[in-house]
């Protein structure tokens, strides 16, 4: 995939973080097939097609506290010869109340695509691979890693779930510039 190329110095801002909400969508409501077959000649990081999903299904809005180390990381890792990327993302989300808590508990052993958008606007998609003949593919999900819930010790510490998603993938997090269909009308 891909050639060698040059890395220029990059201006301009280069704030860390992650922005907007984690979007959130289970593997068994995407359309894999019509996943597979989506002709997308952007480049081999970028996804310029929606992504589809089943009839009725959506991608889920969840918040979380900006600037408590919200973030998306993927790591290399393996042995030469052999190296993929841990991908992880982390968030705080405030509060403890139960309808939160019953999705956390749904969601704790299912596997899931993520949509993050990083703190300078580029949306990143997380389960969702490019495959060696350029196909797009799910093989390898996202999953609710840990889940640190408390209430804090005293009134000034943040009581909440303290959340990260992780998945393997032979390549950086896919680049995604359509829309998500965020309201199951597609």
């Amino acid at each position: 995939m891909g050639a060698f190329n040059d890395i220029l110095a990059t201006t301009g801002p280069n704030m860390g973080g992650l922005s907007d909400h984690l979007y959130i969508v289970p593997i068994a409501d995407i359309d894999v097939t019509a996943l597979a077959a989506l002709d997308d000649p952007t480049d081999e990081k970028t996804v310029a097609q929606a992504i589809p999903l089943l009839t009725d299904k959506k991608w889920f809005k969840w918040y979380f506290t900006k600037g408590l180390d919200a973030k998306l990381s993927y790591p290399l890792v393996g042995e030469r010869d052999g190296r993929s990327r841990d991908v992880m993302v982390d968030m705080k989300q405030p509060r403890m109340i139960a309808a939160n808590e019953r999705v956390y508990d749904i969601v704790m052993n299912v596997p899931v695509a993520i949509a993050v958008k990083d703190a300078e606007g580029s949306m990143r998609l997380c389960g969702i691979n490019r495959r060696e003949d350029g196909t797009l593919a799910v093989d390898f999900p996202m999953y609710m890693e840990t889940d640190d819930a408390n209430t804090g010790g005293n009134a000034t510490e943040k009581k909440g779930h303290t959340i990260q998603f992780k998945g393997e993938c032979p390549h950086t997090p896919l680049f995604h510039t359509a829309a998500l269909d965020v309201t199951g009308a597609a």
